[in-house]
């Protein structure tokens, strides 16, 4: 893919039918997305490599939402996403959308 330019609006619908469905994807998310994968190349964190702590939007199957999920732990591969949090990490954490979680979990 061109720099800077790794998902259009298809490629995201294709990724997150059920989310595509419900709220619809635009420019905007696709903008969203390109962007984050821009700030961790030059942050030196790509390809993404989800850590626990990190902060991210996740959208699973069914189509819910949770803005401000976290990772609390990897294990063998397996993440556990925590989706309410009742207290704030501190420290630099990147944010991410789940479609870079779960792509980089098939990784």
């Amino acid at each position: 893919m061109e720099y800077g330019n790794y998902y259009t609006e298809e490629t995201l619908r294709s990724l997150n039918a059920a989310y595509d469905t419900l709220y619809g994807i635009t420019s905007r998310e696709t903008e969203k997305v390109n962007g984050i994968i821009r700030r961790m190349e030059k942050a030196g964190r790509f390809p993404p490599v989800p850590q626990e702590g990190d902060l991210l939007e996740y959208f699973p199957q069914n189509g819910d939402y949770f803005p401000q999920a976290h990772i609390e732990t990897i294990r063998k591969g397996q993440a556990t996403v925590c989706t309410i949090a009742f207290l704030l990490m501190a420290g630099n954490m990147t944010r991410l959308l789940a479609i870079i979680f779960l792509l980089a979990m098939i990784v």
